[in-house]
């Protein structure tokens, strides 16, 4: 029998790590559109990618798995 992997099965074991990684990004992207929208527009929109494009929550995902396999 062939089992389906989904992309939350992935995340599960992290979810909680990574809605933390999640709102920390979305608080800096916050406070960086207050203090200088202007001078941060590129930035601004790879935040804006990064919190809207679940693909990009990959690499954290793995970093935070690989982290606790040794604990941390």
């Amino acid at each position: 029998m062939v089992e389906t992997i989904t992309q939350e099965s992935i995340y599960e074991p992290v979810a909680d790590d990574l809605q933390l990684v999640i709102a920390k990004i979305a608080t800096i992207a916050d406070k960086t559109r207050e203090n200088a929208l202007e001078q941060v527009e590129s930035l601004d929109t790879q935040l804006g990618h990064v919190l809207a494009t679940p693909g990009t929550r990959v690499r954290p995902a793995l970093t935070l798995l690989a982290s606790k396999l040794w604990g941390q």
